[in-house]
């Protein structure tokens, strides 16, 4: 809201994404991108699924911590991407 009003910021940069997805692509590339759409994709599946995605290191201190309160972890690893 410094520079402009954030309506007018929000529907010059939707214009702006347009306008690059809009391009043509390399052979062989399906589509343009944008930097954090292949995230915002997978963070909104993962929500719908249900999955909340933890740092691998993460997910292995909760298993060392229930073994060693002898209690159930049923936390998964899924591979990112």
């Amino acid at each position: 809201d410094a520079f402009q009003p954030l309506d007018e910021f929000l529907n010059r940069m939707g214009g702006m994404i347009d306008s690059i997805m809009a391009q043509p692509t390399q052979h062989g590339i399906e589509s343009v991108r944008i930097p954090g759409e292949v995230e915002q994709r997978l963070a909104e599946e993962r929500r719908a699924a249900g999955m909340i995605p933890l740092h691998p290191a993460i997910v292995e201190g909760y298993h060392r911590a229930a073994e060693e309160l002898g209690v159930a972890c049923d936390l998964v690893e899924t591979p990112i991407g």
